[in-house]
């Protein structure tokens, strides 16, 4: 469900100017559609209302969270054969399954997933200690200065330069990112076209600032985060919307040792999805957001959407192929 962009692309040096949007970890975090994909793999192509259909045309599906796992594996991969080459090691971290990586959106209306794992505070503390033990900090820091500034240079393509991508957020504002180093190559190697893949990802991530304030003035959604609010006020959870108990939810579970914090959570995750269902916030919102959404697309970027769909669906069968080659490679 509407969340702001899961992940600003790799390598992205972040606004140059204007703010765009906060990205948020959980609640108003892409689409509001998160968490809904069964994790198998999409068909080649789809008509979607709204994004290219209306015009006529066939439109490739999104991708599932197991395709995006694939592709975001392969990336890494092509990363650290790219640093072998230009003499560094490299190490990859791909430790979390796809449910894991699943988002939760706007509301948590999973139910299963809610008793899993809470609000993925696990999940969280998975990630956290993984970075803090990530070897490639270690590595870097026994470098000399020279050599570890050649290490940047060679990952991320090193300080600004005039040859650098931009690309215009939807919302306003410019983000910028190098277009050397092995984090560009690796997506060369994937999408193909790097300069049209860093501008059609970053549209196709940054949509959800064109509508998300009209749709949370909708008024078919103001009633349903108040059905949602009484549903959980019955259980004993006082939280007029789910952004408001996102936000109080640190507190609920500071001082609590791991395995405390997640029984709190699970406890008010479920509550939170089941409320979500009987009081039709979930479909509520992941409809009325297909709507606005489409009426953006269509407007401005459909032409955008489909091209950055169609370079996603070209980036799993170049994954694809990838992890086939490596499997002959080490078969001979």
């Amino acid at each position: 469900m509407f969340r702001e962009p899961r992940r600003a692309p790799r390598g992205s040096r972040g606004p140059k100017r204007g703010s765009g949007v906060a990205v948020l970890a959980v609640a108003l975090a892409g689409t509001l559609l998160a968490g809904c994909s069964d994790g198998s793999e999409a068909p080649e192509e789809s008509s979607l209302p709204g994004e290219g259909a209306s015009r006529g045309g066939k439109q490739a599906a999104p991708l599932t969270e197991a395709q995006l796992h694939r592709v975001d594996s392969a990336e890494q991969r092509l990363i650290r054969a790219c640093m072998k080459k230009a003499g560094y090691r490299y190490w990859i971290s791909d430790s979390l399954t796809t449910d894991e990586r699943r988002s939760v959106g706007y509301v948590l209306d999973d139910v299963d997933w809610a008793r899993e794992h809470g609000y993925g505070g696990r999940i969280q503390r998975k990630v956290e200690k993984e970075r803090a033990e990530d070897p490639n900090i270690a590595y870097t820091a026994q470098l000399s200065p020279s050599r570890r500034q050649g290490y940047d240079r060679a990952l991320a393509g090193g300080q600004r330069s005039s040859d650098d991508l931009t690309a215009e957020l939807p919302g306003g504002g410019e983000v910028a990112r190098p277009s050397r180093g092995c984090m560009a190559q690796a997506q060369h190697e994937l999408y193909g076209d790097l300069p049209t893949w860093f501008r059609v990802s970053t549209i196709a991530d940054n949509l959800t600032t064109l509508y998300v304030d009209r749709l949370k003035r909708d008024a078919r959604f103001t009633g349903a985060v108040g059905r949602w609010a009484d549903c959980m006020k019955e259980r004993g959870h006082d939280y007029r919307s789910p952004d408001r108990l996102r936000a109080q939810l640190p507190d609920l579970t500071e001082g609590l040792d791991a395995k405390k914090a997640h029984r709190v959570e699970v406890r008010l995750a479920v509550d939170e999805a089941q409320c979500a269902d009987s009081s039709t916030l979930g479909r509520t919102a992941r409809e009325l957001e297909r709507r606005y959404r489409a009426k953006a697309v269509d407007d401005r970027y459909s032409d955008e959407i489909r091209r950055h769909r169609r370079m996603q669906q070209a980036a799993v069968h170049n994954a694809r192929a990838l992890t086939n080659n490596e499997r002959q490679t080490a078969d001979g």
